[in-house]
């Protein structure tokens, strides 16, 4: 059966990406650039000299104000997720599953912070979001063995996970005779899998522009900017990676240019690392419905874009989009809602 080709692929999903709310910035973008100023307090430039300059945070106030109120509300108890039975029978599985879901965002991630950069951006810049996967990552030790048995070399040689990089045999003189025992170096490679619960910033985040919510969006994506050797840590073939070209002209769009400039001087600066594996890349991950396999039925598809969108590093059918999002005031049948700092900002200003 004929398949979408990689150069239609590509081209959809360019278009897509254009006329996504978010790529080239607008208003969403402005409103949250101008929240995060009123929340810092800086001067609106409109100062006139000799008068008052003081700049009021009501901003800050409000939002720090109502963080602990919503966190008390998931953080406060024992159990952030309780499962209920349906009948007598489910008791014993809907404990299990209350003490696995609590554990793994609690205690395998970092389920407090978690919460709290969610809230906070939805507070200050409209929504908040968050990414859910599942991720297997490859774990690689090296240990050094003495004076083992040929049984025990011999059994780990029969691991399959196991590489000997350095072997040396050894002849002693022992009660029953002549033996040899075995110096070894060993790799040994692990593949371990957990599930991931990791903030997403807003500018971050795109979407169609007929988008009411995440899940009846037609298209949604995430651009980000990782090291080559992150994104081979993802699970990407290598020999794709260290073809991408490498991402130096100003790391990040001007969202995240003003937020960084809360801790830096001059966060947009050209960066080329002399180091390959820490040389950074852009990434596009697309959440699409499309009929790429020209049945006529569009299907959820997962697609990575590396470079300048013009590398196809996967492309798989996906059951769900793995993103969770939270607005203060909703709007309806729009997919950004409005946030506290937008209902502050005039009173703010008004004060200053």
């Amino acid at each position: 059966m004929a398949k979408m080709r990689n150069s239609e692929l590509l081209a959809l999903l360019g278009q897509q990406l254009e006329n996504s709310i978010g790529f080239l910035e607008g208003n969403i973008a402005s409103e949250r650039r101008t929240a995060f100023k009123y929340y810092l307090g800086k001067p609106y430039g409109n100062e006139i000299e000799g008068r008052s300059q003081v700049v009021t945070q009501d901003v800050l106030e409000v939002v720090e104000n109502i963080l602990p109120s919503l966190l008390r509300i998931f953080t406060a108890g024992e159990q952030i997720v309780k499962f209920d039975p349906q009948g007598p029978e489910d008791q014993e599985m809907a404990d299990q599953c209350t003490d696995y879901v609590n554990y793994i965002f609690m205690k395998d991630n970092p389920g407090f912070m978690i919460l709290y950069t969610m809230f906070k951006d939805a507070l200050l810049q409209k929504n908040g979001f968050v990414k859910h996967y599942y991720k297997e990552i490859e774990k690689e030790k090296k240990e050094e063995y003495e004076n083992l048995t040929d049984m025990e070399y011999n059994s780990l040689l029969m691991d399959d996970n196991i590489e000997i990089l350095e072997h040396t045999e050894k002849e002693i003189q022992a009660e029953r005779g002549t033996e040899y025992v075995h110096d070894v170096k060993i790799k040994k490679t692990k593949l371990e899998g957990r599930v991931c619960v990791e903030n997403v910033a807003p500018e971050e985040m795109f979407c169609s522009k007929n988008a009411k919510s995440l899940h009846d969006a037609q298209f949604l994506a995430q651009r980000v900017i990782k090291t080559r050797a992150e994104v081979i840590e993802m699970g990407f073939d290598k020999k794709l990676v260290d073809d991408l070209p490498s991402y130096s002209d100003g790391l990040y769009n001007q969202e995240h240019t003003e937020r960084e400039m809360y801790q830096t001087e001059s966060p947009d600066t050209e960066y080329q690392s002399i180091d390959k594996s820490t040389d950074y890349v852009r990434l596009v991950e697309c959440y699409t419905y499309i009929d790429y396999e020209k049945t006529g039925k569009p299907t959820l598809r997962k697609v990575t874009m590396g470079g300048n969108e013009s590398i196809i590093l996967d492309n798989e059918e996906i059951d769900y989009i793995p993103f969770s999002m939270v607005t203060p005031i909703p709007m309806p049948h729009l997919f950004y809602g409005m946030s506290v700092a937008d209902l502050v900002m005039d009173l703010q200003l008004m004060k200053s």
